[in-house]
């Protein structure tokens, strides 16, 4: 499939936007847009949709799941691979490489919780460093909840720099990360532990869409410290808002999800199944010349699994 922007695609989508078209430079187009990805994401796992990454595990056996993963199925490292039941934390099964995939294993594990950062420091206190992407964020604010190094709660207030600089170091110093609040960003946000010595230490990531980053880690079975994991997941939605931005669904398919929509407001249920099906099956079309199924593009270099991480 041809990468579209929001800008190349909105001629081609205009007529069928809202009950009788709009101008390719309405508002409501791109309202319509984001309303026909939202329903073609929740019909299927199509590509664009989903993704690979990769993370190391840390101390204690625990990974860190990035960010802009809604969900993950399949998790794989050197030595072994995991396969996750949709929705469920119980249902595993693992097997050392080589082996069939046995439904039996006893091996558990266990979700830690949501946090804002990949890891709590070893070292107490730092500094927080903060890393933008874009210059286009300067003086956008961020505000830490955090212990500092009384265990006192405290809120930080962290502005981007306005000096064209490439980072903004907070004087004060910090125990541990509670909570952050992050504003709309046009490029990442990266979150570093900055120590006395100058070494330093990554605490996430946040992309342009976190409001309220929540990393989720979690404990794995093994002692696998040290080791990379691979992590395929369903990639979280969130609307576009730039022209520049691309857009990861076909274009008949956007259409068709624009027509049933319409037919759903309309109340027209024959209609809205029609053309349901006529999404989907131009999206199965699109996915069967796409073949093989790589989800979105690989984010880590060296990709060389003894195995497939799913068939």
């Amino acid at each position: 499939m041809k990468d579209f922007t929001v800008a190349d695609i909105r001629e081609d989508i205009a007529p069928f936007a809202g009950e009788g078209g709009k101008c390719k430079d309405s508002t409501e187009v791109l309202k319509r847009l984001n309303d026909a990805r939202r329903f073609l994401w929740k019909l299927g796992n199509w590509q664009g949709t989903e993704s690979h990454d990769c993370a190391i595990i840390g101390n204690d056996n625990v990974i860190a799941i990035p960010t802009h993963v809604s969900s993950w199925k399949k998790l794989y490292t050197l030595n072994r691979g995991f396969d996750f039941a949709e929705g469920s934390w119980g249902s595993l099964s693992c097997a050392p490489t080589g082996s069939a995939i046995r439904s039996d294993c006893s091996d558990g594990i266990l979700p830690q919780g949501r946090f804002p950062t990949y890891t709590d420091p070893t070292e107490t206190p730092f500094r927080i460093k903060l890393v933008p992407e874009r210059e286009e964020d300067e003086g956008k604010q961020l505000t830490f909840v955090v212990f500092d190094e009384y265990g006192t709660k405290q809120h930080h207030n962290i502005v981007l720099s306005e000096a064209h600089e490439p980072y903004t170091v907070d004087a004060r110093l910090t125990a541990k990360i509670l909570t952050c609040v992050k504003p709309l960003t046009v490029g990442r946000v990266r979150v570093i532990a900055l120590y006395n010595d100058d070494t330093e230490t990554a605490l996430g990531d946040y992309t342009p869409y976190d409001l309220n980053p929540s990393i989720l880690r979690v404990r794995l079975p093994s002692v696998l410290a040290g080791q990379s994991a691979y992590i395929f997941g369903k990639l979280k939605y969130f609307d576009l808002r730039e022209e520049s931005e691309l857009v990861e669904f076909d274009t008949d398919a956007l259409i068709a999800a624009m027509q049933a929509l319409k037919a759903r407001r309309a109340g027209d249920t024959e209609r809205f199944t029609a053309e349901m099906a006529v999404a989907r099956s131009v999206m199965l079309a699109e996915e069967s010349s796409q073949k093989p199924f790589l989800g979105s593009p690989i984010k880590f270099a060296g990709f060389n699994p003894q195995q497939p991480i799913f068939q």
